[in-house]
């Protein structure tokens, strides 16, 4: 322990102020960190909102020998798997009653026949309507808003029949007798799509704009849907198969059948559910004729044929079926809907389950994303900080997944900080999923400080003057502050003096000796009992409390209230601590401790001078 020498006398504060003067001079001409420049590094595990069944997952699970049963009701608790459940009429009876949305709010598509003939119908009437002619293969047709509330076809730019009322229309396909269904396909122009199941329907959603659907039955619909790669093992296809079918149910069911679609519904899309992964991603033809591997899902599909993952909550389904949301990977357990989506209410089959296997064979596992220039300024104008310096995490979920995320900086010239939750994060930060392990710093000069709590702190210091060149561009954070290397700090941060004295007899062979003796001449260090000042020791935080207390210049009490729970006021370094204490230097420990006999980490030193100096946080 190295002498408390708690009296600072008069001569020692005259030549802390001038030093003290210095450190401000430093300061105002030293260059700053932007924080634009300098990105922020992510780094997780997963992608997606992680709720229900894990993509990734379902293929380990079937590399694993589970059927795909097993792996839909593991992903949602309490559930099972039902052939042909009781659903409600206009669902079964109506050849095609499920509505998918192709394209919202055009005034124009653009459309030709890939195969077959078409034929058209404008309104709600009888199809087809023979004035407006039957489109062939090759040939470039359109619909088009031409006013308010009219549209017309176009068969290159030649009107076809009269602009009808209220933009109603329909594609139809005409499947000769004895020729299979998918013979006659259409191709929209502006996703380069095809279809060769059900008709194409449009519908308005403003005076001057329309929807573009496909009607299809539900199994129609499956042989198009494309989620996962079709190489995959037979039973994850199976469980894809399950959960996809079921999530359009669910949604079906809930928006009810076409003609009793709310006025929400039909503004959205006049549709149950989207054709991109809003909801789930259908691609119609390619997934039959063209994609390597198809006929697996194809086999998947016909091998799930009206199978419905049901739950027995009537609560929280809709005629048995599940909510069966589903995303590419978690972090190693699934996330609940109140966590994932935000739900006020919790679902008994959207709960957290340990997931390991959502980990395996997937590149995902783990992902690193980084934040850079643009990124950064968005960032911290939706904080309503003017700069971010530290982000981390500060809870989470029981999944593994962020809960709360903490954003500290400056708003102006002062230190301010910010909470969000995980979600918000994910999506504001462009994050694959809300399973953040870390968030690090890449900025200059040192290669080893980016993940370390006290990053911004060390560039900090850096730039006051404090630190001088380290070998090998490192500064070793987590390693325990010398006193040696503490003096080395100091000295050339308060720009003090070279003394005129030589203080102790073990130090003279130490890179830093002049420093140490221009601390121990302005009263800093003052050594031990026996004389020496032992460079290599580690400084302890009770002897870093007391270095600081003498930089300030203060005559400290023999005794105050306990500072923390581990320092007792009445020690030789309990003032000290409360002095820095109510000073903002320390925070103490998450615990609520100040661990004073624990080692000073070079990180840690950092964060002492930059709150001691230069108002850091």
């Amino acid at each position: 322990m190295e002498m408390p020498g708690r009296i600072v006398t008069a001569h020692i504060s005259r030549v802390l102020l001038a030093a003290l003067l210095a450190v401000a001079l430093v300061i105002s001409t030293a260059p700053v960190a932007n924080a634009t420049v300098d990105p922020f590094r992510f780094e997780g595990n997963g992608w997606g909102h992680g709720v229900g069944l894990s993509q990734y997952g379902a293929q380990a699970r079937a590399l694993e020998g589970q059927s795909a049963a097993e792996i839909v009701t593991a992903y949602y608790t309490g559930s099972s798997v039902t052939q042909s459940p009781v659903l409600p009429d206009w669902f079964t009876n109506d050849l095609a009653p499920l509505w998918v949305g192709l394209l919202e709010n055009r005034a124009r598509f653009d459309f030709t026949p890939a195969a077959g003939t078409l034929d058209l119908c404008q309104g709600l009437g009888d199809c087809p309507n023979p004035a407006l002619g039957t489109p062939q293969v090759g040939e470039s047709w359109s619909f088009r808003s031409t006013g308010a509330g009219t549209c017309q076809f176009f068969n290159g730019e030649t009107p076809m029949g009269t602009a009808g009322d209220n933009c109603y229309a329909r594609i139809m396909r005409i499947i000769p007798e004895g020729t299979p269904d998918t013979d006659t396909r259409i191709t929209l122009t502006d996703t380069g799509r095809t279809y060769a199941r059900g008709e194409i329907a449009v519908r308005p959603s403003t005076s001057t704009e329309f929807h573009v659907m496909a009607e299809l039955s539900m199994e129609d619909y499956m042989l198009g849907i494309a989620e996962v790669p079709f190489a995959w093992e037979p039973a994850a296809l199976q469980a894809q198969a399950l959960a996809a079918r079921t999530f359009a149910g669910y949604r079906a069911l809930v928006r009810g059948p076409e003609s009793t679609f709310s006025g929400s519904v039909k503004a959205a899309c006049w549709c149950h559910v989207k054709d991109s992964s809003a909801d789930q991603v259908y691609k119609g033809w390619e997934v039959e004729s063209e994609r390597t591997g198809a006929a697996n899902w194809v086999n998947a599909v016909q091998a799930t044929a009206d199978m419905y993952i049901t739950h027995p909550d009537t609560s929280f389904t809709r005629s048995g079926l599940i909510l069966a949301v589903y995303s590419s990977s978690n972090g190693g357990a699934s996330e609940t809907n109140t966590a994932g989506f935000g739900s006020s209410t919790q679902y008994p089959y959207l709960l957290t389950v340990s997931d390991h296997w959502s980990l395996i064979g997937n590149p995902n596992a783990p992902w690193t994303s980084r934040m850079h220039v643009a990124g950064i300024t968005v960032a911290e104008k939706l904080l309503e900080l003017t700069q971010v310096d530290r982000i981390r995490v500060l809870d989470r979920h029981p999944s593994g997944s962020a809960k709360t995320v903490l954003f500290e900086g400056k708003n102006g010239t002062l230190n301010a900080s910010t909470t969000r939750d995980g979600r918000w994060t994910r999506g504001a930060m462009g994050l694959r999923s809300a399973w953040i392990d870390r968030v690090c710093r890449e900025r200059a000069p040192f290669a080893d400080d980016g993940c370390s709590f006290f990053e911004h702190n060390i560039v900090n210091i850096y730039l006051a003057g404090f630190v001088g060149v380290l070998p090998g561009n490192a500064y070793t954070p987590d390693a325990d502050m010398t006193r040696s290397a503490m003096a080395s700090f100091l000295a050339a941060g308060l720009s003090l003096p070279p003394a005129s004295t030589n203080f102790f007899p073990d130090d003279d062979a130490d890179p830093n000796h002049a420093a140490i003796n221009s601390l121990a001449e302005a009263g800093i260090v003052i050594g031990y009992e026996d004389g020496t000042y032992r460079p290599n020791n580690s400084v302890t935080r009770a002897e870093m409390a007391i270095y600081l207390a003498r930089v300030f210049g203060v005559t400290l009490p023999e005794s105050v209230p306990d500072p923390f729970p581990d320092v007792p006021g009445a020690s030789w370094f309990g003032p000290a601590v409360a002095e820095i204490l109510a000073r903002g230097v320390t925070t103490g420990h998450d615990d609520g401790t100040y661990k004073p006999a624990q080692h000073t980490t070079r990180g840690q030193m950092a964060a002492f001078l930059d709150r001691a100096f230069l108002g850091g946080f």
